[in-house]
């Protein structure tokens, strides 16, 4: 989007099963970053639902972290994450960061893989 800063999408699908019935989730959010050489400081919303819409929620994550390039246009992204529920009077982010229990908030520790495009040579 400009120089040191980026936009991107958050979509992910979670199917749970155990001896029980199985839930899925699903997550379709936004996020921006600001990168300060291989240091990224980031912010976004996700909107999540659970089996087939019968529960949804928000979040607010925000994250710092390190964007390791293998190649020109792909690193792997460690990042500390911080994430908020935007709906905490119905119990928070159920199971959200590996919690057993519904939470408000939570810290977790995230591996990604990002592909850049339009970055330039150095």
């Amino acid at each position: 989007v400009g120089e040191n800063f980026t936009l991107g999408l958050n979509l992910e699908y979670l199917n749970q099963s155990s001896s029980g019935p199985s839930s899925t989730t699903t997550t379709i959010g936004f996020f921006a970053r600001y990168y300060a050489n291989s240091v990224f400081f980031g912010a976004g919303y996700n909107s999540l639902s659970t089996s087939g819409g019968s529960t949804s929620w928000g979040s607010i994550p925000i994250e710092v972290g390190y964007a390791a390039f293998i190649t020109r246009n792909i690193s792997i992204e460690p990042a500390l994450v911080y994430t908020m529920a935007t709906d905490p009077d119905n119990g928070g982010m159920p199971g959200i960061a590996g919690l057993p229990f519904p939470a408000k908030s939570g810290f977790g520790l995230r591996i990604g893989f990002s592909l850049y495009l339009g970055r330039p040579a150095d």
